[in-house]
């Protein structure tokens, strides 16, 4: 259940991305400025199968030498479990039978329990977009590890200090901002195309592994389901990250690990952050 609230960034972050022509990397110096030492930003695809994708010596030699960890929220807060469980219910009393017709509802339900060996009943209050989470072990044939995790144990070892860009309860009321009927859609085209769908996150996982930016933000349509929320999702945040890092990155070395979604375009973390008068440049590895 730890790593379930992770799940819907993986939906949320990569498949609405946008970049500029940008060389291929997911692996970022900040300096310049007048920095007293460089930081450095990895673009993370928050769940993958443990043989997808390996960390490599680079990355680890990297994260021992700094001073401070950012994820996207601070991943060793004591109170993120309970404010995750808070935070996974629709408001007003809403119910999925109630998004969809019931012939429908009984149609994904049995999708949903041949994948997952639950009932979809027991989720009937949850955020729509939170029960996909439960689908991507069968999506993608695998019990997923999350490269968050494998970061903090790195930073654990070396005492290192975590810290986060913005709250869990931020990020899940960023949820709210989405219709649960657009929501409860989404899950209904995930389970009744599940092929479909199998084959689209395969093909994304494919895209980060050859650290493919650029294909990514093609691969999107201009219908995508969450694009017309991409300010709430990327922009906004991504401004505010960078006021954040505006105020640590002169007094540490930080690594920050970010859905690799935040990284490219015009409102980009890259492209803010030399807007800021950073020098931004890859590390290739």
């Amino acid at each position: 259940m730890q790593l379930n609230w992770r799940y819907y960034l993986l939906l949320l972050l990569l498949p609405i991305c946008t970049t500029a022509q940008t060389q291929q990397s997911l692996l970022w110096r900040v300096s310049g400025n007048q920095l007293k030492s460089s930081s450095y930003i990895f673009g993370t695809f928050h769940l993958l199968c443990p043989n997808q994708f390996k960390l490599p010596d680079t990355l680890t030699a990297i994260i021992q030498s700094v001073d401070t960890v950012y994820f996207e929220i601070k991943l060793d807060d004591p109170a993120l479990f309970n404010n995750m469980l808070q935070e996974m219910t629709m408001q007003i009393h809403q119910s999925l039978q109630n998004l969809m017709a019931l012939s429908t509802y009984d149609s994904i339900n049995r999708i949903f329990q041949e994948k997952t060996k639950m009932n979809l009943n027991f989720f009937q209050f949850y955020k729509p977009i939170l029960i996909t989470s439960f689908l991507y072990p069968a999506l993608m044939g695998c019990t997923p590890i999350s490269l968050e995790t494998e970061i903090q144990k790195i930073a654990n070892k070396k005492n290192i200090p975590i810290a986060g860009l913005e709250t869990a309860d931020f990020q899940f009321k960023i949820l709210d901002e989405i219709p649960y009927q657009q929501q409860a859609n989404m899950l209904k085209e995930t389970l009744l195309y599940f092929n479909r769908s199998q084959t689209e996150l395969k093909n994304m996982v494919a895209m980060y592994q050859r650290m493919n930016i650029d294909s990514i933000q093609q691969s999107v349509g201009a219908e995508d389901d969450l694009v017309q929320y991409q300010n709430e999702l990327i922009i906004q945040r991504n401004k505010n990250w960078v006021t954040i890092l505006n105020k640590w990155l002169p007094h540490a070395s930080c690594f920050i690990a970010v859905g690799a979604g935040h990284l490219g375009g015009e409102q980009g973390l890259i492209a803010l952050l030399r807007k800021a008068g950073y020098t931004v440049t890859p590390i290739l590895f």
